[in-house]
């Protein structure tokens, strides 16, 4: 089963990982800005994890503050 959450520190260098895989390299954010993103905005990546591995993730851009993943997914 797929569990979707919020991503941690932990996560980021798998989220890196997928963005190379998933993405021509000149479209692809590069390893560094997206650290600097996850430490700016942390509260923005949710990740998709399949028995305790992460297989995909998101970066949303809110326009309104949410309180929790929750209201995002509802």
């Amino acid at each position: 089963m797929v569990e979707i959450r919020m991503a941690e520190k932990e996560d980021v260098a798998k989220i890196v990982m997928i963005e190379r895989e998933c993405f021509p390299a000149a479209e692809a954010a590069k390893e560094e800005d997206i650290y600097k993103r996850f430490e700016a905005f942390g509260e923005n990546f949710i990740v998709a994890v399949e028995d305790g591995k992460v297989i995909g993730f998101v970066k949303i851009r809110r326009r309104i503050m949410y309180k929790s993943l929750e209201e995002i997914c509802e």
